[in-house]
Order: C-alpha cells, then sequence, then structure tokens
C-alpha cells in the first residue's frame, strides 16, 4: 500500500516538474517571439523612413 502510494506521488511530482518546465519555455518562447516581432518591426519602420526620406532626396547619407 504505501509503495503505491509513493508511486502515485512520484507521478504526481514528474507531472508538476515537467508542466512547470513546459510552461516555462512557453513564456520564454512567447516572450522572444514577441522581441523579435519587434524589433522586425522597428527596423522595418526604419527601413521605410529612410527609403521615404531618399526618394524624397533629403538623404541623410
Amino acid at each position: 500500500m504505501i509503495s503505491i502510494t509513493v508511486k502515485k506521488n512520484g507521478a504526481r511530482m514528474a507531472i508538476a516538474v515537467i508542466s512547470t518546465v513546459l510552461g516555462w519555455v512557453l513564456i520564454t518562447v512567447i516572450g522572444i517571439g514577441t522581441i523579435d516581432w519587434f524589433v522586425l518591426s522597428v527596423h522595418n519602420l526604419y527601413n521605410r523612413i529612410l527609403i521615404s526620406m531618399i526618394d524624397s532626396g533629403n538623404s541623410p547619407v
């Protein structure tokens, strides 16, 4: 009876650890994806402004 209880608790502990790790991985992936999207958006905006300045003849370069 005791060994069955230990096995159940061990399984619960393993599930808890796995779900916690998966949760952190998911949060990290979402965070990195959001940061990447923000960086790409800012870079894209900068390129658009630069191209429009070059097109209008006010080139900073």
